[in-house]
């Protein structure tokens, strides 16, 4: 049963568990998706760094944004929690691991958004979903030194 939040927006957050699997390969992400009546989102090949692709654009990234209301948006994680950024009429998501967080990727993917938005961020809703818990993941020193926390 996959972790489930409705926004505001008319946005539905679904997440799938690690007893899922790895939703990373195509054909294993189409299958849940159909068994549990999502559409299938866009993903993109996520390198842990700051790039946010438009819906339609392909590469590598670990965000995407969209302005269209029929496109669904999709990233991967397990340590890494997602971001879920709703805005009246736009959406971004975005994988927000250590490097990436460090690298700048929750502003890349709040501007944008408001390049795409209408709405100032002040009527934008997010969800910061879950990771993985701290007692099963260790950091080191390059962890806490990648940012000034």
């Amino acid at each position: 049963m996959p972790l489930r939040w409705q926004l505001p927006h008319g946005v539905a957050v679904v997440m799938s568990l690690a007893g899922d699997g790895d939703l990373r390969l195509a054909p294993a992400r189409a299958a849940w998706c159909a068994a549990n009546a999502v559409p299938v989102p866009r993903v993109c090949e996520q390198v842990h760094g700051c790039a946010v692709l438009a819906d339609d654009a392909s590469g590598t990234g670990d965000a995407r944004v969209s302005a269209d209301p029929l496109v669904a948006l999709g990233v991967f994680g397990s340590d890494c929690p997602p971001l879920v950024l709703a805005a009246p009429d736009a959406l971004a998501v975005a994988h927000c691991g250590w490097r990436g967080t460090a690298a700048g990727i929750v502003g890349a993917t709040v501007t944008a958004l408001a390049a795409r938005s209408a709405h100032p961020p002040s009527a934008w809703t997010a969800l910061v979903g879950p990771g993985v818990h701290p007692d099963d993941y260790e950091v080191d020193a390059t962890v806490l030194t990648a940012l000034a926390w």
